[in-house]
């Protein structure tokens, strides 16, 4: 009985220590588990609001060739990105399209707040190529595609996929480095 008293609280710790993540809908980006809410919460209650924030901008730093250029910063506040992904997501085998995008962390103690990233998606081809979240029209020529088509359909399981792999990877990796036990190395 013990044993199995012991593996229950192992898998609930296990359960809550798992990375709060981001899915794609033709809304925008929403929280996985609470579609209503439009960004993640990530806790750590040990930690003040100025550890929880030199915890995440140090990882941060970890990610960008030019942290300089990515982040701007209102010190144990908010941090805000602006990143550039080349090659990142693929509509279809034909399609890839390079991303520029932006997301914000807001810091309270005990708490990171990440809003919902906000991305842009071009490729050149012969032409420029732009994928939108939500595509309704028709195209002539190509150059405007959606993820979202009418009636809100997905028109490409690779391209959500990818979107939410790349920032879903963030978070886990903010989420790693703000619950880490400590700063030995």
């Amino acid at each position: 009985m013990k044993t199995l008293y012991i593996l229950a609280i192992l898998f609930s710790l296990s359960v809550s220590a798992q990375a709060p993540k981001f899915e794609l809908t033709p809304q925008g980006f929403t929280s996985a588990s609470d579609p209503e809410q439009n960004y993640l919460v990530i806790e750590s209650p040990e930690l003040d609001q100025a550890q929880v924030y030199k915890k995440a901008l140090t990882y941060l730093h970890t990610l960008y060739s030019n942290p300089d250029e990515a982040l701007s910063v209102i010190e144990n506040e908010q941090i805000t990105v602006d990143g550039y992904a080349p090659n990142s997501v693929h509509r279809n085998g034909m399609h890839v399209f390079d991303m520029d995008y932006n997301y914000i962390l807001k810091f309270k103690d005990g708490k990171l707040r990440i809003d919902a990233p906000t991305f842009e998606l071009t490729t050149f081809t012969d032409h420029k190529q732009v994928l939108h979240l939500v595509w309704t029209k028709f195209s002539f020529n190509g150059s405007d595609l959606g993820i979202y088509g009418k009636k809100d359909k997905l028109k490409s399981d690779r391209a959500k996929e990818d979107l939410e792999n790349h920032f879903n990877a963030i978070v886990s990796g903010i989420f790693k480095a703000i619950n880490s036990a400590s700063d030995n190395w």
